[in-house]
């Protein structure tokens, strides 16, 4: 990765866990092509995304944090800095992030996607 990064300068800009992820997300779909080939069916190629296309990136493990300033919570993320949060339901206290996906839908607005460990007390 850090080759790319020489060649890309732009990609010094993004937190590493952010690029391991696409990276994932490209390998995965090329997979699914190649199965899907394999299987007799017709594909075409995968598209190239500017990168003021790429409308959905995920912080997985680090790179992100929940911060109360001021009685309002705040998502933290690395190389981006704090977003106010509007929680639409209820974070448990003592609940542990593990993942974050922050995605734009169609109509232009942002989401961020709290995944937390699942609880083992059921």
């Amino acid at each position: 990765m850090s080759s790319l990064k020489k060649w890309w300068h732009d990609l010094k800009h993004v937190h590493s866990k952010v690029l391991q992820k696409v990276v994932q997300r490209l390998y995965n779909n090329l997979s699914t092509l190649r199965g899907r080939k394999e299987n007799g069916y017709r594909v075409g190629t995968l598209k190239w995304k500017a990168p003021g296309e790429y409308r959905r990136f995920t912080y997985s493990q680090s790179g992100f944090k929940l911060k109360n300033t001021g009685g309002r919570t705040r998502l933290w993320l690395s190389k981006l800095g704090g977003i106010p949060l509007t929680f639409h339901r209820d974070l448990p206290d003592d609940a542990e992030i593990k993942t974050v996906t922050v995605k734009q839908e169609p109509t232009g607005k942002w989401y961020a996607i709290l995944k937390r460990e699942p609880s083992s007390e059921r």
